[in-house]
């Protein structure tokens, strides 16, 4: 089955096609850490009758604040939609990087941004950020996930070097 791949922006209509397990980050790249996120959440996909899928921003966040600085990307869009379809995920969201997205609070982000694309479980790094002054972050949405009705699992990013051979 292809990976379905959506270019959404806030304001866009909902996805409510299904529930969605799903990843959210930069994923420039798809280290070691990554592919743990992505393997955590297909194996909890498959358990939970869900969607595996990847919540990212076009454009890297870092572009958008930054506009003056030489490239830094690891990769461009088309190579990161074929790595992360590599790894199993069923849908790629980019969600539009812009003024509007970056004014938003953490919980705004919950209602405006994670709701409407269906998630009802979020993984991602310990260090994620997200929301006016990246004010949000995975403590925060633990605690306002039950009130959404969205499940968080942090995942370690660091791995051991032992099973990375």
């Amino acid at each position: 089955m292809a990976t379905k791949i959506v270019h959404w922006s806030i304001g866009d209509a909902p996805l409510r096609d299904t529930a969605l397990t799903t990843v959210i980050g930069n994923f420039d790249g798809v280290h070691l850490g990554h592919q743990k996120l992505i393997s955590t959440a297909l194996a909890l996909a498959k358990n939970d009758g869900t969607v595996a899928g990847v919540i990212t921003f076009e454009p890297h966040p870092r572009r958008y604040f930054r506009q003056n600085e030489p490239g830094f990307l690891l990769s461009d869009i088309a190579e990161k939609n074929r790595t992360l379809s590599l790894h199993g995920i069923e849908i790629i969201i980019h969600v539009s990087f812009n003024d509007l997205l970056r004014q938003l609070s953490p919980e705004q982000f919950v209602s405006e941004v994670l709701c409407p694309l269906g998630v009802s479980h979020l993984l991602a790094g310990s260090d994620f950020a997200f929301g006016r002054g990246r004010a949000g972050d995975m403590s925060f949405l633990s605690e306002i996930g039950g009130e959404y009705n969205f499940k968080v699992t942090n995942v370690s990013l660091k791995v051991d070097n032992k099973s990375a051979t």
